[in-house]
């Protein structure tokens, strides 16, 4: 029984002297694409309800073969992607567009997920907020809603 036990503790000790460290540095997809966003969030700020709103997310193929982007889902149906549907040569751009019906008073914070053929996934978000009809007439879509501290 001694013996055994003996036995069992070297390979056990044997096992932990041969383990090796996981690469920390990320490995290159199998096909060569890498996609990279210029940006992964957009605000709205505040706009008017009932009005749609729409987004275009540029990203850039940084690999050395073309890609492919393979699902673009939404996380809920009050958001509609569109994207690039051809091969994104290395170098070239292409977008993922996103828009939000605006059709509920309140804030909003909505994730599109994209796939590429390599198997990168990437996730985007969307956020604002949707003015109810008494709000509207505080809102000015060309400049960033400004809340200013009490003096």
């Amino acid at each position: 029984m001694k013996k055994l036990l003996t036995i069992c503790l070297m390979f056990i000790g044997l096992a932990g002297i041969n383990a090796q460290e996981v690469p920390t540095t990320p490995v290159p997809l199998p096909d060569g694409s890498k996609i990279v966003f210029k940006e992964t969030e957009y605000n709205f700020n505040s706009r008017p309800m009932g009005t749609p709103v729409s987004h275009e997310f540029v990203f850039k193929n940084e690999g050395t073969a073309p890609l492919t982007l393979t699902n673009v889902k939404a996380s809920c149906g009050c958001t509609t992607p569109s994207w690039t549907k051809e091969p994104i040569a290395p170098g070239e751009t292409g977008k993922v567009a996103a828009e939000y019906n605006m059709a509920r008073a309140g804030g909003f914070n909505k994730s599109i997920t994209v796939t590429t053929a390599g198997g990168e996934t990437v996730v985007l978000y969307i956020k604002g907020e949707a003015l109810s009809t008494e709000n509207q007439n505080s809102v000015d879509e060309t400049k960033p809603s400004i809340i200013s501290e009490p003096k």
